[in-house]
């Protein structure tokens, strides 16, 4: 009662002197509040003259399960079980702010880091509320764990060896997780057999959502990769030998991934408490591990082959937008003879890479630039709507950002690329593609259906076009395309042999893996929505306009069917 009647006093005090005339506060706390004490609450405002409005950003379900039981094993203070608060959680957050304001009162709105400016949610809040531009800091100050680390947290929580009794022991466990962020890898996800089992259990709850948010909250269609993913709670007692000589190098215990599973988990709490007790004892270990965002080089690096001067008007444009919004950048506009030197570095016999298409030299190109120096790379029909540090650095944690495709055999795009000096992702991704282009001569076309290998009998044509049903179905299924077999009778490549072999990659080398899960997930399919908004027949200047208001960084053109450009008088 007297921290009650203190707080209540502090808020008087803040509402009086404040020199604006809007007060924003964090209310996440408010919705575990009875609906008699939130009513409460409220009233105090209500005494103040405060005119109230409560603003909620609403996850999709998988994403708020899986942030939950992250929260759950983090500090130890709530079950660790993998759904902590049951059922019917979005209607027991929301309702009784409906009830006490009023549903007019109450705006509720999608939580999608895609569709937010820089990605930040606070920023989007300020533009929500009418706040105008947001100046602070973006930096996320509750980042995820990878599921490594929360599983390590589970298993010391519930071994019960520290039990959670005063301040003290929250404050040791709060240490404990903080520094845990730097056990790097997969994310926590959960699968789709499990997520479906639990929306069939809290099928009243979503309705009661999706109809008050006038929004679907069970599309996760952007986690399409199920390797890794939580199936059932055993999952959470099996660790990685890579995790578990991580524990065992930063504790000093011992720890054997082959011994009796059954007591593993307890091993691995007590390795967790001689890990914490190692961070109280050493200063330097207290504080939270810097998770480098890897700076870029202020480079954009592009391509026109005939040089910028004779590039199309729309080309010529979106060269002026990467100028424009980052006058602090150098813009590299190459050409043939510019791009030769870089070329000629490639580990290709030359009478091979000059055999290569154009598009296929400036793939190998742009990773022969990033490799080496570092930068941006962006297509010549890439439209910059966004300064490049206003969104990029929160990308670079793997040392190597791309959008995420939306193709199911690939993962990556490749047509925009931001690389960090000495990406050592991007000197994987470079040796393998030079390492395909330099063991083999094959005919100029691809396999690709639009771009057919015409030299090839009909046949062979016919079962080319069957293989492109075959392998493309994901992005393991692509590696038959490298298959010895394919190549030597074929002398053909999928069009996106870059991307397939990024998904190679991917599913061959635990480093590989370990960096591209670090890469956060950006959607391509925004970036690449001009080329239906053409079809449409909306002119440039409106894509432009649509693409601002979704607060995309930037948008891609096809220079072969470009938009109407309206010529200024």
């Amino acid at each position: 009662e007297q921290d009650r009647l203190r707080a209540r006093k502090e808020l008087r005090v803040a509402l009086h002197s404040s020199p604006g005339n809007v007060l924003v506060f964090s209310a996440e706390a408010l919705s575990h509040l009875q609906e008699e004490e939130l009513a409460d609450c409220l009233g105090l405002f209500r005494d103040l003259d405060v005119n109230l409005e409560a603003i909620a950003y609403v996850r999709h379900y998988q994403s708020w399960c899986e942030s939950f039981f992250q929260q759950a094993v983090k500090y130890g203070d709530w079950p660790t079980n993998l759904f902590p608060f049951g059922t019917g959680c979005y209607r027991f957050a929301i309702e009784k702010f409906d009830l006490l304001l009023g549903r007019d009162k109450v705006k509720l709105f999608k939580y999608d880091r895609s569709a937010f400016a820089q990605g930040c949610v606070v920023r989007d809040f300020f533009l929500q509320a009418g706040l105008g531009e947001f100046s602070g800091s973006s930096e996320n100050y509750n980042p995820g764990l990878s599921l490594e680390a929360a599983k390590f947290l589970r298993a010391f929580h519930q071994s019960g060896i520290r039990p959670l009794s005063d301040t003290s022991g929250i404050i040791r466990n709060h240490r404990l997780a903080i520094y845990m962020r730097s056990l790097r890898g997969t994310k926590v996800r959960f699968h789709p057999e499990l997520m479906q089992e639990r929306m069939q259990a809290d099928e009243a709850d979503l309705s009661w959502i999706e109809q008050r948010l006038g929004q679907s909250v069970r599309d996760e269609s952007h986690k399409p990769h199920l390797e890794g993913m939580i199936r059932r709670e055993a999952d959470l007692d099996r660790f990685s030998e890579a995790s578990l000589a991580w524990l065992s190098r930063e504790s000093g215990v011992a720890l054997d991934p082959n011994g009796d599973r059954r007591g593993l988990p307890l091993e691995v709490a007590r390795a967790m408490a001689a890990l914490q007790d190692k961070i109280l004892a050493d200063p330097e270990m207290r504080k939270a591990p810097h998770v480098s965002r890897r700076v870029v080089p202020k480079i954009i690096w592009t391509f026109w082959s005939q040089g910028r001067e004779n590039a199309p008007p729309l080309v010529q444009k979106c060269f002026d937008s990467w100028q424009e919004m980052n006058p602090t950048w150098s813009l590299r506009v190459l050409d043939a003879r510019e791009a030769e030197p870089y070329l000629c570095r490639a580990a290709i016999p030359p009478h091979r890479l000059k055999a290569l298409r154009i598009e296929k030299q400036s793939e190998i190109l742009r990773m022969r630039l990033l490799s080496e120096v570092g930068g941006v790379w962006t297509d010549a029909t890439n439209f910059c709507l966004q300064p490049l540090s206003d969104w990029l650095p929160d990308c670079m944690d793997a040392g190597l950002f791309a959008f995420r495709d939306t193709a199911p055999f690939v993962m990556v795009s490749n047509w925009f690329l931001a690389v960090s000096r000495s990406s050592r992702l991007a000197e994987l991704w470079r040796d393998q593609l030079e390492r395909y282009w330099a063991s083999k001569d094959y005919l100029p076309n691809g396999s690709y259906p639009g771009e057919k290998a015409m030299e090839l009998p009909p046949f062979q044509r016919a079962l080319l076009q069957l293989f492109h049903q075959w392998f493309d179905r994901d992005t393991r299924s692509t590696r038959h395309w490298f298959h010895p077999a394919v190549r030597l009778l074929f002398r053909s490549y999928p069009y996106c042999v870059m991307l397939c072999l990024f998904s190679r990659g991917y599913h061959r080398d635990p480093e590989w893996k370990h960096l591209v899960d670090e890469m956060p997930y950006r959607p391509a399919k925004p970036i690449l929505s001009p080329y239906g908004l053409v079809e449409e027949g909306k002119t440039f200047d409106e894509i432009l306009g649509i693409g601002r208001s979704r607060n995309l960084p930037l948008m891609k053109f096809n220079w072969k069917r470009p938009p109407r450009i309206q010529q200024s008088a």
